[in-house]
């Protein structure tokens, strides 16, 4: 099993390529609106001015690589669950799971955890602990 650190980081670029590539796709589709100009060349012309010809190769790739990449995110996120179970330290799996499986941010993962916690404490604790982990 590769070390924790690595799924985290793989999550991240992960969930960012994808916030990246809907929001391609949302624009995207948004340049097809049929009150767009040059969307009046459809009648078989398929010269530099055709929108659709040029904009409907890039949606569809995006919506084929954009539920792989969540598929992928999932697997990580029960890579990390898995690699979390053999941890004793709930501070730290309490962080990881909230901030990083769930999405919260760092306040709202303090305010999860409770007690003295609050945003910078947890997010210190937890980026200490990865190191320690990683051997760092």
């Amino acid at each position: 099993m590769k070390p924790i650190k690595h799924y985290l980081d793989e999550l991240r670029k992960l969930e960012n390529e994808i916030r990246k590539e809907e929001h391609l796709l949302e624009q995207l589709r948004s340049k097809l609106n049929p009150h767009s100009p040059n969307l009046d060349k459809i009648g078989g012309y398929t010269g530099p001015h055709d929108r659709i010809g040029e904009i409907m190769p890039l949606i569809v790739d995006l919506e084929r690589t954009i539920p792989a990449k969540k598929d992928e995110v999932r697997k990580l996120k029960q890579n990390i669950e898995s690699a979390l179970q053999s941890m004793t330290d709930y501070r730290f799996r309490l962080g990881v799971t909230y901030h990083y499986l769930n999405g919260l941010d760092w306040e709202s993962t303090a305010k999860a955890i409770g007690g003295k916690e609050n945003a910078a404490s947890i997010q210190r604790y937890c980026f200490v602990t990865l190191k320690k982990i990683e051997g760092g």
